[in-house]
């Protein structure tokens, strides 16, 4: 065989050079095609807003004071409700915890009309605030506690540093003004009236309320006879979401709330992640599908190639072959021989074309896995199959038979994939199988995605065969000598 190859070396480099870009080709793109559409995702993940993209899992505390009464009682509950989290969630979620607490309700200030503070607690606000006048509110006692306002609300509410504002039964004593030390920071987004004074305006009012919060100290605020509102943020970082797992994700959201739901406080889960991904999962199947079509259309062209490289292999060898056979070697032999020596350029080359694809950025996928392997073992059937000698039977009719019984194979399963495309979609979660209609994402359909390419290169085989027992074969035909 690798005599075979030195003699033919020229037909082989050419082999071996369509093999390794075919394999390249047909490795690297759905690697390239998986990277753009994690991309897709991390860009919808990091559009939304930061509040709506994150899961919040909220308490509302009454006047009993028995839960959450400290700032440790609060982390607790945070590591309790991450260990909720099934394992897709705790993957694609940011480990960093981010909680806070505050009054449910604003609370007047000095008596004064329309001016109104409402005390809070964030988890490490100390790492994202910078004090541009006095320091942080410190442990208060009793009815008498300590607050920091942004510097911002302080400007138009007239409050300064060492005020003390009377806020209902309580007494607050102004330590500091604080600004966002970096402001595009996301814990700004997700704590965004820390920055800026609320104005709200009642019905038939004249005025707007002004609304500002205040930092104060955790523990004291905890056990205020105040109620309260606990909130616990997950947050899913961008860069652990993409196509693949983002149907896991979907279904771990759905599966966390529901874990929720079964514990002894009065739990409610808010977000709109879920919609996020669902919209995104949506689009992700349509965008498969065609895809696949595309690749699948692109893997017969690099076969069909291929195929045409290893005919002229074969027609260089046939002479090489008959005279084996004339020497007494086998049928088998002679085929073995023809597909090893193309075997021997083929899978090399196949692999090699894996291999530098392994560098293009991306996911690998199963296309791209076996694409490579499929394309060598391709090449090799169709060498062994030129190898083998052709028998004409000579039975025409038979032929025809044949010839109309794939026309009318390749009928039913064009109708077959125009009835599934109206009723099923381009993905298995279309319009009636619980794609639009449940919310459930869609998936590429294994039928469907390569049947336009099939039947589009089938069809234009059985033209072929229709056409050439027609001018173009009479013509070719030779004539009698009497004409």
């Amino acid at each position: 065989m690798i005599r075979l190859l030195g003699v033919h070396r020229g037909v082989a480099a050419l082999l071996a050079t369509l093999v390794f870009g075919a394999a390249l080709v047909v490795s690297a793109l759905p690697r390239m095609v998986e990277s753009s559409l994690d991309a897709a995702a991390r860009s919808i993940i990091g559009a939304a807003p930061p509040g709506t993209a994150s899961l919040t899992v909220q308490y509302s505390r009454g006047f009993d004071l028995r839960p959450m009464r400290t700032t440790a009682d609060a982390a607790g509950a945070d590591t309790a409700w991450r260990a909720l989290l099934p394992t897709a969630l705790r993957e694609a979620a940011d480990p960093a915890p981010l909680f806070d607490f505050s009054a449910s309700s604003p609370i007047l200030i000095n008596n004064q009309a329309h001016r109104y503070l409402t005390l809070k607690w964030v988890s490490g606000a100390d790492r994202h605030v910078r004090y541009v006048e006095g320091g942080p509110p410190g442990p208060g006692s009793g009815t008498r506690l300590e607050v920091a306002v942004p510097a911002v609300a302080a400007s138009e509410m007239s409050i300064r540093t060492g005020d003390t504002l009377r806020l209902g039964e309580l007494t607050a004593k102004v330590t500091g003004l604080f600004e966002p030390a970096r402001p595009a920071d996301r814990f700004w987004a997700l704590e965004p009236e820390l920055t800026y004074v609320i104005h709200h305006r009642v019905p038939l009012a004249v005025e707007d309320d002004l609304i500002v919060t205040a930092l104060t100290d955790g523990d004291t605020l905890a056990g205020a006879e105040l109620p309260m509102i606990f909130r616990w943020l997950v947050t899913p970082a961008q860069d652990r979401v993409g196509a693949g797992n983002a149907a896991d994700v979907l279904a771990a959201t759905e599966e966390f709330g529901r874990r929720l739901g079964r514990q002894d406080l009065e739990l409610t889960l808010s977000t709109g992640f879920d919609r996020i991904l669902g919209e995104y999962l949506d689009r992700l199947a349509v965008t498969r599908a065609l895809i696949t079509v595309f690749l699948s259309g692109l893997a017969v062209v690099c076969l069909g190639t291929t195929a045409l490289a290893v005919l002229l292999f074969a027609g260089r060898v046939r002479g090489d072959l008959l005279l084996m056979r004339a020497r007494g070697a086998s049928l088998a032999r002679a085929v073995l021989t023809c597909g090893g020596a193309v075997a021997l350029v083929a899978v090399p080359a196949a692999a090699s074309g894996q291999l530098a694809a392994g560098f293009v950025p991306g996911a690998q996928t199963a296309f791209a896995r076996l694409g490579p392997a499929a394309l060598a073992a391709g090449t090799v059937a169709i060498a062994c199959a030129a190898a083998a000698p052709r028998r004409s039977t000579g039975r025409r009719s038979v032929n025809a038979l044949r010839r109309i019984v794939l026309e009318i194979l390749v009928l039913v399963l064009a109708v077959a994939s125009v009835q599934l495309l109206r009723t099923r979609g381009l993905g298995t979660g279309g319009l009636s199988t619980g794609g639009l209609s449940t919310g459930a994402p869609g998936t590429g359909d294994a039928f469907l995605a390569p049947a336009p390419v099939l039947l589009g290169g089938r069809s234009a085989r059985c033209r072929t065969a229709r056409c050439s027992t027609s001018p173009t074969s009479r013509c070719s035909a030779p004539r009698p000598s009497g004409s």
